[in-house]
């Protein structure tokens, strides 16, 4: 690992590039085709499993949509071989109109069932985002029937400014924004604070067919009937405008009135630092139970693991020391007769402290879970740089 610090936008994409030891056509497709056996006439068509393919090779890069998974695609390329796009986060919701798997766009649009709303385009998580503040719901979510929804309480009435899929409420509290941005199956809120007013937050919960549960480690899910979870509050954190970070911040549920109710409590002492740079910005991301296999850990905070930001840290940073990115992908199947050919990780740099620095890339060896390694309790990796 290099000295230096590099922080990566949370997007990733792993290729992996493979070729079948058969072609599209001719004697040597139909004696590789799986489930096959004997011989077989030129003329019939011999499927592998490789998705839907044409009778040629295409002259460009074509997707076998048939082989979309949330988190994957396959492409057949113009020399025969084949290529899998793997990404960290979901990519394609399947329609249950024709169980085929879709693109993801979360695009905000004006709702023509709610009135008063915005929603997601295309996604099976169905978001719906009031177009101004103060007339109720401001956020819900909902999935298979079930639905959370965020009010805050004692906001102003302002209207929202959207851009793509976020939409910011500016001045939502006294010298605070709330910007609300959609990333898969994830809503994520920011609590944009423009100098210090306050520390404490405090939202309203309409839950329906799920309800909110506090685990042992102070985890706030959302249950259905049966105890299975649905959805989930990520660790909070919050950061300066110079980037230095925080954990200290918690969440903490309560009841008045037969209404239930979140508070977001972040430290004083962070916000009331002298050096402590404006804006800070907290974060209370609610996500999907589709746990997420990445997060970065750091020397400097060796109990924590911060999963729910939107970068990653690796190398070492004046503030949180050495750290390490851990990433787990979802991978999909390929055909057994398969030869893979290259992988590469694909991940995008926003910050560096250094130049021309070195990022190496390790395999992890051991069982790990997104949601509860430090340093103090990190994977075994291999000794050697995966070329």
């Amino acid at each position: 690992m290099s000295s230096s610090f590099r922080s990566f936008c949370r997007y990733f994409a792993i290729i992996i590039s493979f070729c079948l030891i058969f072609s599209l056509v001719g004697p040597n497709f139909t004696k590789a085709a799986p489930g096959v056996t004997g011989r077989t006439p030129k003329k019939q068509t011999v499927k592998a499993d490789i998705g839907d393919i044409p009778n040629k090779l295409p002259k460009n890069k074509l997707e076998l949509t048939s082989k979309r998974t949330k988190y994957s695609t396959r492409y057949l390329h113009p020399d025969g071989s084949f290529s899998e796009d793997i990404f960290l986060d979901p990519q394609f919701y399947q329609d249950p109109s024709d169980k085929k798997w879709k693109k993801i766009d979360n695009t905000l649009k004006v709702s023509k069932t709610k009135a008063g709303k915005l929603e997601n385009t295309a996604n099976e998580v169905k978001t719906w985002l009031a177009d101004q503040a103060g007339t109720g719901d401001l956020a819900s979510i909902e999935k298979d029937g079930k639905s959370v929804s965020f009010v805050p309480v004692q906001a102003k009435s302002v209207k929202g400014s959207i851009k793509g899929n976020e939409i910011t409420y500016p001045e939502i509290y006294t010298d605070t924004d709330v910007r609300y941005r959609i990333e898969g199956d994830m809503l994520k809120e920011d609590l944009i604070l423009q100098q210090y007013h306050q520390n404490t937050f405090t939202f309203e919960l309409k839950a329906d067919g799920v309800k909110p549960v506090v685990g042992k480690d102070g985890t706030i899910s959302f249950t259905d009937s049966k105890g299975n979870k649905v959805w989930y509050f990520k660790n909070l954190f919050m950061t300066d405008a110079n980037g230095k970070y925080s954990d200290k911040v918690n969440l903490k549920l309560h009841e008045e009135k037969g209404k239930t109710y979140v508070d977001v409590v972040a430290d004083e002492n962070f916000l009331k630092d002298p050096k402590t740079k404006y804006p800070v910005t907290i974060d209370p991301s609610i996500d999907t139970w589709d746990v997420q296999h990445d997060n970065f850990i750091s020397t400097g905070y060796p109990d924590s693991y911060a999963f729910s930001p939107t970068y990653m840290m690796t190398g070492y940073h004046s503030v949180n020391g050495t750290t390490r990115s851990l990433v787990q992908f979802y991978l999909p199947s390929i055909p057994s007769d398969s030869i893979i050919q290259s992988a590469n990780f694909n991940a995008y740099q926003t910050k560096t402290d250094a130049t021309n620095s070195t990022i190496d890339l390790y395999r992890i060896t051991s069982n790990w879970n997104g949601m509860s390694h430090g340093t103090h309790s990190r994977p075994l990796a291999t000794s050697g740089i995966r070329q």
